[in-house]
């Protein structure tokens, strides 16, 4: 059996959902057979994970290029916008992730695809298409960009204030600023939390109890 990649191209969530996502959408057909109409897709963090374990300086590579864009979440749009900038080639990878799956696998895709032929099947896999796009709302969509955006900001802020305030901790050593940079995430992340609470109307119930006692004694 030889699987034959034909083409591939790169969807992104960001527009859809507001999730800085990627997926790879692999179309290949096997031996002399015609090329499948539906591909196999695949998260690029996925991807990313098989190359750092069959290539490990590419994959180091591609994670640098990552953890050199300052922010949280995958910023994926931006790290293939650099990919694109430096003129590196993901194709030959995706082949390799493409030929290292089994016979089983392939069996499994064929007959996925040809369920996929049957017009009941047609129409189930389309009504959880639409429930699912009736859930992604324009505020849905928002909500996700603002997630990171806020964590975004609340770091860089944060990181500032620590600069401004405490300049000689930037020239310590490696360790130091290791452990601040893990503080940092750490107290971020806290923060983003404890706000998505209270939007969400999720209060800590000892503030709650004294909140609400002082409310009484107006």
């Amino acid at each position: 059996m030889k699987v034959i990649m034909t083409r591939y191209s790169i969807s992104g969530m960001l527009e859809e959902t507001g999730d800085d996502i990627n997926f790879i959408h692999i179309f290949f057909k096997i031996d002399d057979k015609p090329e499948y109409k539906m591909p196999y897709i695949v998260p690029y963090q996925d991807l990313l994970h098989f190359i750092l374990e069959t290539d490990k300086a590419t994959g180091h590579y591609l994670d640098k290029i990552r953890s050199g864009i300052h922010g949280y979440g995958p910023k994926h749009s931006k790290v293939f916008k650099i990919m694109e900038d430096e003129g590196f080639n993901l194709e030959p990878f995706i082949i390799q992730y493409l030929e290292s799956k089994d016979e089983v696998f392939f069996q499994q895709f064929d007959e996925w695809c040809s369920r996929l032929q049957f017009s009941s099947n047609q129409k189930e896999v389309k009504d959880s298409f639409e429930k699912l796009k009736s859930k992604v709302t324009p505020e849905y969509c928002l909500n996700n960009i603002n997630k990171d955006a806020f964590k975004d900001a609340l770091d860089q802020a944060i990181h500032e204030t620590t600069l401004k305030y405490f300049p000689g901790l930037f020239e310590k050593g490696d360790k130091h600023i290791a452990a601040y940079k893990s503080k940092l995430m750490d107290t971020t992340f806290s923060f983003y939390s404890e706000i998505d609470k209270i939007m969400h109307d999720k209060f800590n119930p000892y503030w709650e109890e004294k909140y609400n006692a002082s409310q009484q004694q107006k």
